[in-house]
Order: structure tokens, then sequence, then C-alpha cells
């Protein structure tokens, strides 16, 4: 590896590799940057966009998962501009279908007995399929973000989404691909 192929995240300087993207260098660093349509393997699409980071230099934000590392870049994944943009990210993925989850606010009551009842239940519509396995979730609760406020109309379950026949994704995650709708991921 040549001494120019550095770059700068979050004040670190880190070497990369051609070809490398700054989510391939940020993660070899131990640097957290969220993604939710990023599959290893595949062709980075940045469909998603909640990976973008501020360049130095850059007009606009860029999604870490599909720019290519280049000398003396430096990047900023958590600056002000980087954290609101995934905030609004965010708030329009969770409006824009049913997220019957602990981040959405659904009314005046006791959310934690509404949880423990539907876990009592156990065979219950009231929440998503994939409620405490979701990594949009788990962005959700990050970033302190609902999809409240939203004039999208939402789906009530039980909702099966259609998936093409084409799609490549593992059936335990079909169900979120869709409630994602990051079609991106199917060819």
């Amino acid at each position: 590896m040549e001494l120019k192929n550095l770059m700068v995240i979050n004040g670190n300087e880190l070497p990369f590799e051609p070809g490398e993207t700054i989510l391939d260098v940020a993660r070899r660093g131990d640097i957290d940057i969220p993604t939710l349509c990023h599959l290893k393997g595949a062709t980075p699409t940045g469909a998603c966009r909640i990976c973008v980071v501020e360049v130095e230099g850059a007009s606009t934000l860029l999604t870490a998962c599909s720019t290519p590392a280049t000398a003396n870049m430096v990047v900023r994944t958590e600056s002000p501009q980087v954290v609101a943009a995934r905030k609004e990210i965010l708030r329009l993925m969770l409006s824009s279908g049913n997220h019957n989850c602990a981040i959405r606010g659904r009314d005046d009551g006791d959310f934690t007995e509404f949880q423990l009842g539907v876990e009592k239940g156990d065979a219950s519509d009231a929440l998503c399929p994939v409620w405490g396995d979701c990594r949009l979730q788990d962005l959700a609760y990050r970033y302190q973000v609902t999809g409240e406020g939203s004039r999208v109309r939402r789906p009530s379950f039980p909702w099966r989404p259609s998936i093409p026949s084409s799609c490549v994704i593992f059936p335990a995650v079909s169900f979120a691909v869709a409630v994602f709708r990051l079609a991106t991921r199917c060819r």
C-alpha cells in the first residue's frame, strides 16, 4: 500500500486500497456509518441514503456505500447536517409504510403495557412481524425519529407485501425489505 492512499474520517487518518468506498474504510477503522440497503457482495446503490456523510469540498452529502475513497478526502459521519438528513430520511421511511413498532407514538396510552400485551398474546397483528429485530427500528431509536405527522396513508396489518419473484433475498427478511420499500435489492 502506498502512503498517498490516506483519508481522514472523523479526525482519524486511515489508509485505503484503490476501489474501496468510504464505508469500507470506515468499517475497517471501527467507525460506524449506519446502512439499510447495503448488502455485502452486492453492487452498492445508496438507495436508502442512510449512509450519507459530509465530505469536505462536496456540494452535497454523499453516500458512503457508493462513494470511492480518494486520497486526502476528509469525511464527517455525524455532523449536524448529516444527522439532520438521516433523521429526515428515517422520518420519510417510517411514514411510508405500516411500521407498527415502538417508534410510533400511536396514542396516549402506555406503550410498555401495549408491548407486553402484544407479547403475551403472541400471535397479535398489533405489531410489525419483525418488531424487535429490525434495523429501521434500531436507527429510529438511535436518532429519536418517528413517522408521526405524515399525511401518508398507512396500510393496516395483516399486510402481506408482494415481492417480485426476481428478488434474491432470504425469506426471513423479505417482509422487512418490502416494508422498507428497498426494491433496488431486486433485479
